[in-house]
């Protein structure tokens, strides 16, 4: 079945895929964001990171048509702080909905391997993430703790 962001029941029925695909996978629903969008996370086992998705979905159903796109990064949270690590392109909502789950599903393996992948600090271990100036940088910022 075609997505059609103007149809209420196109817009269930992409967050039920959503939804049913993330938990196939192992994914753990967070609380709502503060935009109410429902977030998923899956650990990345022996790194300290997480992979997580922000699904679009609000109460039953996808947000309309522009208002965003389903989105996946890699993450790694050290106390309050969090760092992006890695992440690929947004997942537009165009096509069937099997097609879009797929997509999504692609770039949810290409986050974790890339977790796995990450750079790490060799002071401390944890992951690097690329700097607004291009650097590597250690997630944990341990150069402020010596």
């Amino acid at each position: 079945m075609i997505y059609d962001p103007e149809s209420e029941t196109s817009r269930r029925n992409l967050a039920t895929a959503i939804q049913a695909k993330l938990i196939e996978c192992k994914f753990q629903q967070e609380h709502t964001s503060p935009n109410n969008e429902l977030t998923f996370v899956l650990p990345v086992k022996d790194t300290g990171m997480i992979v997580k998705v922000y699904t679009s979905i609000v109460d039953d159903q996808v947000r309309t048509v522009g208002a965003d796109a389903i989105r996946v990064a890699g993450l790694f949270e050290h106390g309050d702080d969090v760092k992006g690590i890695t992440s690929e392109k947004r997942i537009n909502r165009v096509g069937e909905i099997p097609e879009i789950v797929g997509r999504m599903y692609e770039r949810m393996r290409s986050v974790y391997a890339g977790c796995n992948k990450a750079e790490r600090c060799k002071s401390c271990g944890a992951p690097k993430f690329q700097s607004k100036a291009g650097n590597m940088v250690c997630a944990a910022i341990c150069w402020r703790k010596e």
